[in-house]
């Protein structure tokens, strides 16, 4: 009989990855979008949602980066059951380095549109979409159960319409050994809210508003995991909540 998945994991019982990814194409999506003179602009936040992040390094090509369908993550397992089916969890990606091209979106390319029901005439609305350009590049730390290796040099494929190439930099990619921190500790990296007990987090700021939990900027929590990166920097970030601690 196979043993039951465990509720938690111990902390040695989970790989840690610190990863920066290129981007080798356009990603085109967008965070928000702002009323314009002329129609509407999209703006694309510096930041990509950990949800579709997790699918594409599954191996899926994540047309939708607000992961509307998929079931994996709309359901009501807890946390750590759905580690279990996915083995692979990854923090929001961090764009440390950003170009951005900018689009102009035509009338065969938009659902958006005025209607005028007495002359029936149909005036596409103008949208300029920010999308994130070759060169950019963003990190994260991915988390992977014992028996996952993630190799280094792997793609990930993420966006819409145009989904962007994403690849690995080898030179930037290393296995990292998190230390626990108990008290009033301050979280400097991005976090889905989602993902955290409620009784670790003291305050945050929610940087972007998102149905598949909310992506934090910054905030304090009472037990958080440090790591140390090259350089002296030192990233703090919240407890997944699979994580035993």
């Amino acid at each position: 009989m196979r043993a039951a998945a465990p509720s938690t994991y111990e902390l040695d019982k989970l790989r840690f990855y610190y990863v920066e990814l290129e981007l080798h194409s356009v990603v085109w999506f967008s965070s928000i979008t702002q009323p314009h003179s002329e129609g509407f602009v999209q703006v694309m936040l510096p930041v990509i949602h950990n949800y579709p992040l997790i699918l594409a390094l599954k191996g899926q090509i994540v047309e939708e980066t607000y992961v509307a369908a998929h079931n994996v993550f709309k359901n009501t397992k807890s946390p750590a059951e759905r580690f279990n089916e996915t083995r692979i969890y990854a923090y929001p990606l961090t764009l440390k380095k950003v170009y951005y091209k900018k689009v102009l979106m035509s009338m065969s390319e938009t659902d958006f549109v005025f209607y005028k029901p007495k002359t029936r005439l149909i005036v596409p609305i103008l949208t300029y979409y920010n999308a994130l350009a070759p060169g950019t590049i963003g990190s994260t730390i991915i988390v992977t159960a014992e028996d996952v290796q993630l190799p280094k040099d792997f793609y990930v494929r993420i966006g819409v319409k145009r989904y962007g190439i994403w690849k690995s930099l080898e030179d930037r990619y290393r296995v990292v050994k998190p230390v626990i921190k108990y008290g009033t500790i301050r979280l400097n990296t991005l976090f889905n809210v989602s993902d955290v007990r409620r009784e670790d987090l003291i305050e945050y700021s929610v940087y972007l508003r998102h149905y598949a939990g909310d992506i934090a900027l910054t905030g304090t929590a009472k037990r958080a995991l440090e790591f140390h990166a090259d350089g002296g920097e030192v990233e703090v970030r919240p407890i997944p909540s699979f994580v035993q601690s």
